[in-house]
């Protein structure tokens, strides 16, 4: 599994961390605990297992002295890097609005699990009922979609307790 690279250049100062935890006691770069990488390195699915991978994409290119420096948080869900947040800063703020974010990742568990998108879940459903529905006469569907209807509508009023 290839780590993100965003910008495909080396820069003066381009690295990827595999994030596994965030110290609450350090105020810098340094809170975000985990193994340092390339971008683009090539590292095995069991090394992201619970981590989310931060980035430092390098500079804006403005080759000046205090250009800011872009930092992004990535997780891997539905075999793709999904970007979770960014931030340009020229100094270890970066880490102030990253951190807080990066934590709550982790105490979720982490980058490297299934999640999956409300869209995928809907379509999933649809081509289910639509392969059950289409099985039947005209005259059951209908009663199949109202006994559905009753059914989402138990969920939807608080009578049943959704797991979260």
């Amino acid at each position: 599994m290839r780590l993100p690279w965003t910008h495909g250049r080396r820069s003066a100062i381009t690295f990827v961390k595999l994030v596994t935890s965030i110290d609450p006691d350090v105020v810098s770069g340094f809170c975000f605990r985990g193994r340092l990488a390339r971008p683009g390195e090539t590292v095995g699915a069991g090394e992201l297992a619970g981590a989310v991978v931060l980035e430092c994409a390098g500079s804006d290119g403005s080759g000046r002295r205090d250009s800011p420096y872009l930092y992004i948080l990535w997780v891997w869900e539905e075999q793709a890097w999904r970007e979770v947040a960014r931030t340009w800063a020229q100094s270890w703020e970066w880490a102030l609005e990253l951190a807080p974010v990066a934590r709550r990742i982790l105490e979720r568990g982490g980058g490297l699990r299934k999640v999956v998108s409300i869209a995928s879940v809907v379509q999933r459903i649809r081509r289910e009922l639509d392969g059950e529905l289409a099985e039947l006469p005209p005259q059951e569907r209908r009663k199949v979609v109202g006994i559905l209807h009753d059914e989402f509508a138990v969920r939807f009023s608080g009578e049943w307790k959704m797991a979260a």
